[in-house]
């Protein structure tokens, strides 16, 4: 009877003891962190806490041969036993660029986002409808690093259009057809014998080529009323001859002696603003730039030496300065010059003039 009952407390021991012994292998090891490490190091680090090793690999943007994630987590308890799985990037893995041809810009971009890529945007001159996408680069279907970015051409338009031939249209019809080819329309009224409201006249010319956004001009018909006369003066020969062809108006040009630079209108007949009717004759006398710019000395005398040498600057007059003894002037005023008043000199010719030093 004893001796069950010695038995019976050995067995209740042990089952203590054994339940103590359990409980402290489930408490386990703290796993270490390698997430990011090289592999060899990661492995390294887990081997000397006592923890078994897995390594698998898979594609990543991340280094090739580091550690992207493990199992159990780092800074996690676990048994010493416990196999630690580590996964371990191969580098970048590439996929095939999408096909976006004919897309429009939005719906081109969503689609190369969705595949993993960045999207860049590139106008460039295309047959292609304007704001569509007609190329990729890398190009459609060939292989690429997701995450790298896609250039997306995007369509401005042909590079070269040839202008539609707008002479004799209604104004608001030929705006319309030039606008829809892709130019810019700048138009004024003429005086013409054509309709009022047609056009008579158009720059580029019908059928030229120009570049997709040029402007045209065009003119259109006021009837056979009048129009003023515009100012010409100072304008170069050819931009006369223009403007008076717009209007309408015949330009009779007349080359003269002059001072004013060679090519320039100096005077006009009629007068800027005369109301003119259609074809009426415009004449106008043009430079040859062949006299020199004459102008009088003014009268110095009596100013301060600033009064004097602004009123000189104004006439692109040249001067030079002399101060003098000249007790009974104000210290700083001219008393005297050569050319004296009056006199005509050529323009940038030199004028002497004395101040009083007091």
């Amino acid at each position: 009877m004893r001796v069950r009952r010695g038995l019976a407390l050995l067995a209740a021991i042990l089952v203590v003891v054994g339940t103590l012994a359990g409980c402290g292998d489930d408490e386990g090891a703290n796993v270490p962190s390698v997430v990011g490490e090289p592999v060899d190091a990661a492995v390294n680090t887990l081997s000397e806490a006592g923890f078994p090793v897995s390594v698998s690999r898979t594609p990543s943007r991340e280094t090739p041969g580091s550690v992207v994630s493990q199992s159990p987590e780092g800074n996690t308890d676990a048994s010493e036993d416990t196999t630690v799985n580590l996964v371990v990037s191969i580098g970048e893995y590439n996929v095939n660029v999408p096909d976006v041809s004919g897309a429009t810009v939005n719906e081109a971009t969503a689609t190369v986002q969705s595949s993993g890529f960045v999207a860049s945007l590139v106008g460039k001159a295309s047959s292609a409808p304007q704001g569509t996408v007609f190329e990729t680069q890398p190009a459609a279907n060939t292989s690429a690093p997701v995450g790298s970015t896609v250039q997306l051409f995007v369509s401005k338009g042909p590079a070269s259009v040839a202008v539609p031939d707008v002479v004799g249209k209604k104004a608001n019809d030929a705006i319309e057809q030039l606008t829809s080819a892709g130019f810019v329309v700048n138009g004024q009224t003429v005086l013409s014998d054509k309709d009022k409201g047609t056009v008579v006249a158009q720059d580029p010319a019908g059928g030229v080529d120009e570049a997709n956004g040029a402007t045209v001009w065009i003119n259109i018909s006021a009837g056979s009323g009048t129009v003023a006369v515009p100012s010409l003066k100072g304008l170069s020969a050819d931009v006369a001859a223009d403007q008076l062809a717009q209007l309408g108006l015949t330009g009779v040009k007349l080359t003269v002696p002059s001072a004013s630079p060679e090519g320039t209108v100096v005077a006009q007949e009629p007068a800027p603003g005369t109301k003119a009717g259609a074809g009426e004759e415009v004449n106008y006398n043009v430079s040859d730039g062949s006299q020199t710019e004459m102008v009088d000395v003014p009268n110095l005398v009596g100013l301060s030496r600033s009064n004097a040498q602004t009123q000189l600057n104004q006439l692109g007059l040249a001067y030079t300065i002399y101060v003098v003894p000249a007790s009974d002037v104000t210290e700083g005023d001219v008393v005297a010059q050569d050319p004296k008043a009056g006199t005509a000199v050529a323009v940038g010719s030199n004028v002497h003039f004395n101040v009083s030093g007091g």
